[in-house]
């Protein structure tokens, strides 16, 4: 039997194998024929796809936003329709494009669901889904073990930020937008276009990732 989907999980990610079986079930189900890849280690996940992707007719992600945004640029060139499977602790991005929590209905909707064009943000030369940042945040992602990840799910997003205020440093930074300038003085930048950010914190309830612009909360 030829594959014609590819199913990439990121075994690392806080749902792990939780009621994946029953979706993938759901997708044979369906007649969608699995190639499926889990990987020791998430910095794998683009070679995977860079090896596969090609093939198949669609990709689909088993993994939270960071799982994404590792993948984003494998993604990109291998231009195929992607689903997504929120296996994360915020899965910020599944939020804003309303898909299920549960795995088995997040399946349902991958086999009953229209495509979509979204768009995606570019950093340095790096692609991204939904949003990036400095400052606050890089260190709240940095705070976060994947021991508290499993207990806590998002609340350990809370204990990170205290740690990571405690030791915050504002930095001054140049905001050019529409052609115009402002400099600020700031302990944290974020942009992205996505309305969820930091474990399901809305930032703009009626942001769009299909506008072809970001917002910047400062």
């Amino acid at each position: 039997m030829i594959a014609d989907t590819l199913l990439v999980v990121n075994k690392k990610a806080r749902k792990g194998q939780s009621d994946l079986c029953a979706g993938i079930d759901v997708l044979r189900q369906a007649g969608w024929r699995l190639r499926e890849e889990y990987p020791a280690q998430p910095n794998e996940i683009p070679e995977l796809i860079q090896r596969y992707g090609a093939d198949m007719e669609r990709i689909i992600i088993g993994g939270g936003d960071g799982t994404l945004n590792r993948a984003a640029e494998a993604l990109i060139q291998c231009k195929r329709p992607v689903g997504l499977i929120p296996l994360g602790t915020a899965n910020d991005l599944a939020r804003t494009l309303s898909l299920r929590a549960d795995i088995v209905p997040a399946c349902v909707s991958l086999i009953n669901g229209k495509l979509h064009e979204i768009d995606l943000g570019n950093v340095n030369g790096k692609h991204f889904f939904n949003v990036a940042n400095i400052g606050v945040g890089v260190k709240v992602t940095q705070k976060i073990s994947k021991q508290g990840k499993q207990r806590w799910g998002v609340l350990a997003y809370l204990r990170s930020l205290y740690l990571a205020l405690k030791t915050r440093h504002p930095f001054e930074l140049t905001l050019r937008v529409d052609g115009k300038e402002e400099r600020v003085r700031s302990i944290h930048v974020a942009v992205g276009n996505g309305r969820h950010y930091g474990g399901g914190v809305t930032i703009m309830s009626d942001a769009r990732i299909d506008t072809n612009s970001c917002i910047c909360p400062v």
